[in-house]
């Protein structure tokens, strides 16, 4: 996980926090399934790690 981490890394600590907020995220989303709260958990969280928070465009989502 930390060499996972350290390729996301833009600086001190960020990869590191960005690790931890997309993993949080799809914890506690799937802790919630079936609960409104758990699109709203990943909707904070892609706000936070794209537009919202770095000022990149969001990647485009996989359709599965």
């Amino acid at each position: 996980m930390r060499n996972r981490a350290a390729r996301l890394a833009t600086g001190d600590d960020d990869g590191m926090a960005q690790f931890c907020t997309m993993v949080g995220a799809l914890v506690l989303a799937r802790a919630t399934r079936g609960n409104p709260i758990s699109e709203e958990l990943l909707q904070a969280a892609r706000t936070a790690l794209t537009e919202g928070g770095t000022g990149e465009s969001e990647p485009q989502r996989r359709t599965a």
